[in-house]
C-alpha cells in the first residue's frame, strides 16, 4: 500500500498520482482516489506532475473511472484529448513496428523488440496506457551494416552519415544508433547490445538470444526479451536515468503484478553472474516502498542486509516526488553512479563520458575510417573548450 512516503513530500496531489499508477485494481484504490479527489486539489499541478512523470494515461483512466465529476471539466477534457492523441501515436508506432519486423523477416534478419509497444502490452495489457515515442530493436552485431542500409532505403536517416567501415568502427564503441524518419515523424533506436559491453551489468548477447519470449501484438507474435532479462534491463535502465520519472518505477511494478510466473530463482542467478545486484535491488526496493509490491523472501533479506539500498532509496523517493524535482538535479546527484557495484564499472563510466567519441564529434569533423583514432583527442579538446566556456566565459551560470 502507498504508506511509506516521507512526511516532507506528503501532498494530496502526489498521493493521488501514486494511487492512479497503483498496479493492483482494488476497492481500496477506488475508495482512496475518491477521498483524495474530494480534498482541495491543485488539479493543474497534479496534471503537470503526470506529464512530468510520463504517466498521463494512467491518471486519466483512473480519474475518468472513479471521480470524473470531481475534476474540472475543462482539465478532464484536455486529458481526454491528450489520451486519444497518445493512443493514436502508439498505434501508429505499433503499425510501423509490424511493418519493419515483416521487412526484416523478409531479409532473414533476426530481430527482437523491447520497450515501446511491447512493454506497454506486457506491463499494462494494452497499448494506450504507456507513453513512448520510439521503437527499440535489438539485432545481432554482424547485421548492423545490413540493417543500416535497409533503414536508409526505407526513408530513415541515421544520426550521422557513416560508411560501412565507419559503422564497424562505431559499433565497437557504442551499443546503438538512432534513425529518424522525417516524413513519418518516427524514430527507431537500433541496438546490438542493450547496454555497453564493458559494463558488468550488461547481459551478454549469448544470454539474451539463448532464450526469447513471444508477445502477441495485433495478432502477430513478436520476439522479445524474457521476463527475467526484461526485469534486469528495466532496473538498469531506470538506474541509467537516475530513477528521475515515476514511470520508470511504476511500469516495473505493473510488469511484476501482471506476470507472477516470473522465475525469481533464475533472476537471482543472473544477479550472481552480472554486476547488477545493487541497481536491481534498488529498483525492487523502490517498488516495494512506493507500491507495496510483494517480493520473494530471499530478495527481502538481501534488501535488509544492504544498508546502502535503503539510504539511496530514501534519497531517490524524496527527490522523485518533491515539488522541485528536476532531471538536472538527478544527474548532479548521479544515483546511477552510486548504484554501480564494481570500481571497474565506475571507472568505465567516466572513461566513456570523457574519451569515447560521440555523434557530435562525427558530425563536426567527418574523417575517413583510417583516421578514426583522431576522434579521441578531438573529443577531449571539445570537452575542454566546452567547460572552459562555462567556467570562464559564463561563470554566472554555475
Amino acid at each position: 500500500m502507498i504508506t511509506n512516503i516521507p512526511t516532507q513530500i506528503q501532498q494530496s496531489e502526489v498521493e493521488l498520482l501514486l494511487w492512479s499508477t497503483y498496479p493492483q485494481k482494488t476497492d481500496l484504490q477506488k475508495k482512496r482516489l475518491k477521498q483524495l479527489a474530494q480534498q482541495t486539489i491543485d488539479w493543474s499541478y497534479l496534471i503537470s506532475l503526470a506529464y512530468q512523470h510520463n504517466v498521463m494515461p494512467l491518471l486519466y483512466r483512473q480519474l475518468k473511472a472513479n471521480c470524473p465529476d470531481l475534476v474540472p471539466s475543462e482539465l478532464l477534457n484536455q486529458l481526454r484529448l491528450d489520451f486519444i492523441a497518445n493512443t493514436s501515436t502508439n498505434m501508429a508506432l505499433t503499425g510501423e513496428l509490424l511493418r519493419i519486423l515483416n521487412l526484416f523477416e523478409g531479409q532473414n534478419i533476426p530481430v527482437l523488440s523491447f520497450k515501446g509497444p511491447l512493454l506497454a502490452q506486457l506491463a499494462y495489457g494494452d497499448l494506450s496506457s504507456r507513453q513512448f515515442g520510439d521503437l527499440d530493436l535489438l539485432i545481432h552485431e554482424s547485421k548492423v551494416v545490413n540493417v543500416h542500409k535497409l533503414l536508409l532505403k526505407e526513408g530513415y536517416q541515421s544520426q550521422c552519415d557513416l560508411t560501412d567501415s565507419q559503422i564497424r568502427a562505431y559499433q565497437k564503441l557504442h551499443y546503438g544508433l538512432m534513425y529518424w524518419n522525417e516524413a513519418k515523424n518516427m524514430t527507431i533506436d537500433l541496438h546490438w547490445s542493450i547496454f555497453p559491453k564493458y559494463f558488468s551489468f550488461s547481459p551478454t548477447s549469448e544470454m539474451i538470444w539463448a532464450k526469447l519470449d513471444e508477445v502477441n501484438l495485433e495478432n502477430k507474435k513478436i520476439q522479445t526479451l524474457t521476463i527475467e532479462i526484461l526485469v534486469l534491463f528495466l532496473c538498469a535502465h531506470a538506474a541509467k536515468h537516475n530513477w528521475s520519472h515515476l514511470s520508470l518505477i511504476c511500469e516495473l511494478a505493473h510488469l511484476l503484478q501482471k506476470h507472477p510466473e516470473i522465475d525469481w530463482l533464475l533472476l537471482e542467478s543472473y544477479l550472481g553472474k552480472l554486476g547488477s545486484k545493487r541497481m536491481t535491488l534498488l529498483s525492487l526496493n523502490l517498488i516495494e516502498t512506493i507500491y507495496g509490491t510483494d517480493l520473494p523472501e530471499s530478495l527481502c533479506q538481501k534488501l535488509q542486509s544492504t544498508p546502502i539500498i535503503t539510504r539511496l532509496s530514501t534519497q531517490i523517493i524524496e527527490k522523485l516526488l518533491s515539488s522541485n524535482n528536476q532531471t538536472k538535479g538527478f544527474f548532479s546527484t548521479c544515483f546511477y553512479f552510486q548504484s554501480m557495484e564494481s570500481w571497474q564499472d565506475r571507472l568505465w563510466y567516466w572513461i566513456n563520458i570523457i574519451t569515447t567519441p560521440t555523434v557530435i564529434e562525427w558530425k563536426a569533423i567527418p574523417l575517413p575510417a583510417i583516421l578514426f583514432p583522431l576522434y579521441y583527442p578531438i573529443r577531449l579538446v571539445r570537452l575542454c573548450w566546452k567547460y572552459i566556456q562555462k567556467l570562464w566565459l559564463f561563470p554566472e551560470n554555475q
